[in-house]
């Protein structure tokens, strides 16, 4: 008995270090970081062309494959580290993993104000947030 009781202290200590790693990975806790760094999570989050290429049944909301790569390539060239997508099979928003750089951060913020389609919340400004979350044209 007292070794079964060891062995659920055991895995309940573990599983409060997972938890306690996780949620220090949002530390910044700054704009949509926290939202984007828990996709990552998910196993099924990869950058956009990896994510698209693993499966024929993906899909990037309102884009065919080439036009969501070719978008990809486009906020790599204003200056985004990372474009990734989220989920198993359709994503309705793209995280863009921001450089630090003053003036490809605005190129991407002013990038997104232009084309902001989340009608629950205005356009992001920059906090110093790691990531911003694209909401995609339906």
């Amino acid at each position: 008995m007292g070794s079964i009781a060891l062995a659920l202290v055991l895995a309940s200590a573990a599983f409060l270090v997972k938890l306690g790693q996780k949620a220090h990975k949002s530390a910044t806790g700054l704009g949509d970081d926290p939202y984007v760094e828990s996709q990552l999570d998910d196993g099924a989050t990869a950058d956009v062309e990896e994510w698209l290429d693993k499966s024929n049944r993906r899909m990037v909301m309102g884009m065919s494959n080439n036009q969501a790569k070719a978008l990809s390539a486009k906020l790599k060239q204003m200056g985004a580290k990372r474009v990734v997508a989220f989920g198993a099979s359709m994503t309705l928003s793209l995280g863009v993993e921001l450089p630090s750089a003053p003036a490809p951060r605005k190129a991407l913020f002013d990038w997104e104000r232009e084309h902001h389609y989340d009608f629950r919340k205005p356009p992001p400004k920059d906090v110093g947030q790691k990531w911003l979350l694209v909401m995609l044209k339906p």
